[in-house]
């Protein structure tokens, strides 16, 4: 146990006893826990001390059980059978049917019973995440309280008097898919809400722990808090802190939190971390370096946090950077990483018996694996989606391996802008389950976790029971939930009833967000158009896109020519999108201003860069026209969109400057703090674009 673990588990105790005082009110509600369970347990109980004070309890007491009830008016047991003997004996009275294996692993109960003359309530699991699950079930269902609430700003209906004990008995069951596992990858703007850029706010990653605890992901894989290559070596990132170090304790400090909160801890074995590394010259040469990669992996699981880890993956990859393994000893790809896997399998044995492994065949790891590459049988095989929720390859053969999958709640290329899909969700994940039983194992990737908890949310309950999830009730449900309930009360200027409103304002949004997710056809999102944009201003320029370190890219006429026409189609769609987000807008009273910041603004950003896109696509043609004509019409056309295009770029900088309009996430969108992939568009640029305009264009066609 860490010191900060040691401290936070002498605090909580300190906090149980002091509470405890408020018990010897018979109005009041008492949290019976055991000192024999598990902390997550402690945690678990006192997380639900704090919904019932949300909602308007007075008197809310943590307890542990002495043999005798307290003389409070309701009284809730929250523990783990096996671990709490009042839940021990009420099972061994016939009272309650609960043990380890029912409902089973991450199972749990809701129940009512009798005990010494007095009705408690029983809120119990066959283990710490059933005890969890049950517990958060019922603050969902019961009390009101959204388990996103830090990041919509909705919190529950004060109603002090709401009676606890108004349920019917539940059986929570244990979730189809056994690890539910929350990448946390690309997540520039979330870390860089508060410096130091590039690590977590506490609070921040806290509540997104606490969140997906609640919408019951069990285990998160620390890499870019690992500290990625590329926040000290490439450009964007060393203009965003130039000053780049790992922070060691704070690793170690979420690991802990994490696993108090009762997650699992997955680390990828790669190699390329700032506090030991393989060189990029012996990550392409697996023969004659392979002692290098062992020592490495001893080091990490010996010397590390990394140790306190208990899922391992690797991808059978580069282990510096995340492309293709490129040999520079002409070795064979499938007999290199069937090595590479069993040598690891071999290093976990010794040092992390009991670990899962999980063998994430990202990108063209899939076409490794199908080739012939095999990892030891007891790893995991988690296939990949292709960034946008389907699978560009699927494994010719599943050879008694267990599969799970690794896929994308949003990707690298809409990080700016969500892509929502919960229909293409329950579609694709419910056939992989079927078709090769791939349901031993989920990752999903969420990007900056709070742009993309439709996704998030939707993942969970399609590996929670995929029989049960339909996507389209769940965009509905998902949207009345969080604008068409009173949570969000009505506009009472809006000249209808409230419940014409609510069925308004759900195909409103509905509408809103399907055109959205319609105008990412073809899996092209918010950032590949910032690289079409490169595109443009390179061609104005008659130059190369030029890249720091790497070679420059030419563009011709015909690359920009195949884009034009796709991007009008995304417009119009958005035009419907933003249509339909005001008119939806227009009928609540968006006081958390939740509606305007996940449904309103994306929509506008994208609108805002596709306007200044398609000024760029204008120029393009008139530049490429003139060249056949030398038409002096053409110039005095092509100067009058470029004051078109500094009044669109100026509104989409303004926007962005502007941002949501809840104050927690002030500067989010700030252009210097977004993630660097393929840049931003520049008031420099179009003035370049201007200057050469004004020098004279070429009249020379070029293809």
């Amino acid at each position: 146990m860490s010191k900060y673990l040691l401290l936070v588990f002498i605090v909580f105790l300190q906090f149980l006893s002091g509470c405890s005082n408020t018990s010897d009110s018979s109005s009041g509600i008492t949290i019976i826990i055991s000192e024999e369970e598990h902390i997550t347990d402690h945690i678990t109980a006192n997380d639900l001390k704090n919904d019932l004070i949300k909602i308007g309890k007075q008197s809310v007491a943590v307890e542990s059980w002495t043999g005798t009830l307290p003389n409070t008016e309701k009284i809730i047991v929250v523990g783990t059978v096996g671990q709490h003997a009042l839940i021990d004996s009420l099972v061994n009275n016939q009272q309650l049917t609960l043990s380890a294996d029912l409902p089973g692993s991450r199972g749990g109960i809701w129940a009512k019973t009798v005990f010494d003359n007095k009705t408690i309530a029983i809120l119990a699991g066959s283990d710490v995440q059933g005890t969890q699950y049950a517990t958060y079930d019922y603050s969902r269902d019961i009390l009101g309280v959204d388990p996103l609430t830090y990041w919509t700003g909705i919190e529950p209906i004060i109603n002090p008097e709401l009676d606890v004990y108004n349920f019917e008995a539940r059986t929570i069951e244990p979730p189809q898919v056994p690890y539910l596992v929350y990448f946390e990858n690309d997540v520039d703007e979330l870390a860089n809400m508060k410096k130091p850029y590039l690590e977590y706010d506490w609070e921040n990653y806290t509540q997104m722990i606490d969140s997906l605890v609640r919408l019951r992901y069990n285990g998160i894989e620390f890499f870019d808090m690992l500290g990625r290559v590329e926040f000290y070596t490439r450009p964007g990132y060393k203009a965003i802190r130039p000053d780049y170090e790992f922070n060691m304790p704070l690793l170690e400090k979420m690991i802990d939190y994490a696993k108090q909160k009762g997650m699992h801890i997955q680390i990828d074995m790669m190699m390329g971390r700032p506090f030991k590394s393989i060189t990029m010259e012996e990550s392409n040469c697996w023969r004659e370096h392979k002692q290098k990669w062992i020592d490495t992996w001893t080091y990490y699981l010996t010397e590390t946090p990394i140790k306190d880890a208990d899922i391992f993956t690797l991808r059978p990859r580069n282990q510096v950077l995340d492309w293709p393994y490129r040999s520079s000893c002409e070795e064979d790809r499938v007999q290199v990483f069937n090595e590479v896997y069993a040598e690891l399998n071999n290093v976990l044995n010794q040092y992390k018996p009991d670990s899962v492994r999980v063998c994430v065949c990202y990108d063209d790891g899939m076409e490794l694996y199908n080739e012939g590459f095999r990892p030891p049988e007891n790893f995991i095989i988690a296939w990949p989606d292709d960034g946008w929720g389907d699978f560009r390859l699927e494994p010719e053969s599943t050879d008694g391996f267990k599969f799970g999958s690794y896929m994308h709640a949003g990707f690298w290329l809409n990080h700016d802008v969500h892509d929502p899909y919960p229909e293409k969700i329950q579609q694709v994940m419910t056939d992989f389950f079927e078709r090769f039983n791939g349901d031993h194992y989920l990752m999903v990737n969420g990007q900056t976790f709070r742009l993309f908890v439709i996704n998030l949310e939707a993942f969970s309950l399609v590996a929670q029971s995929p029989e049960d999830f339909d996507g389209q009730q769940f965009y509905r449900d998902w949207i009345t939930r969080y604008f068409a309930s009173s949570a969000v009360n009505s506009n009472p200027e809006v000249n209808t009833s409230p419940e014409v409103n609510n069925i308004s304002v759900v195909d409103d949004t509905v509408m809103a967000l399907t055109r959205l997710h319609d105008a990412q056809f073809d899996n092209v999102g918010y950032v590949q158009h910032l690289w079409e944009i490169k595109m443009s201003v390179a061609f104005l320029m008659d130059q190369p896109i030029q890249r720091p370190d790497r070679t420059p890219i030419p563009v011709s006429f015909n690359d920009i020519e195949a884009i034009i026409e796709p991007v009008r189609r995304r417009m119009t769609l958005l035009e419907d999108a933003a249509a339909a987000a005001e008119s939806g807008r227009a009928k609540i009273q968006d006081s958390t201003h939740f509606y305007h910041d996940h449904i309103y603004l994306p929509i506008k950003l994208y609108q805002d860069l596709l306007n200044y896109n398609h000024d760029l696509h204008r120029l393009v043609q008139l530049k490429q026209q003139y060249a056949k004509t030398a038409d002096q019409e053409l110039l005095s056309e092509a100067k009058s969109i470029i004051a078109t295009a500094k009044t669109h770029l100026a509104t989409l900088h303004n926007r962005r400057q502007q941002g949501d309009l809840n104050e927690r996430w002030a500067g989010w969108y700030a252009p210097e703090k977004r993630r660097p992939n393929n840049g931003f568009p520049n008031e420099a640029d179009l003035q370049n674009i201007e200057d050469h305009l004004n020098n004279g264009w070429p009249t020379t066609v070029k293809p």
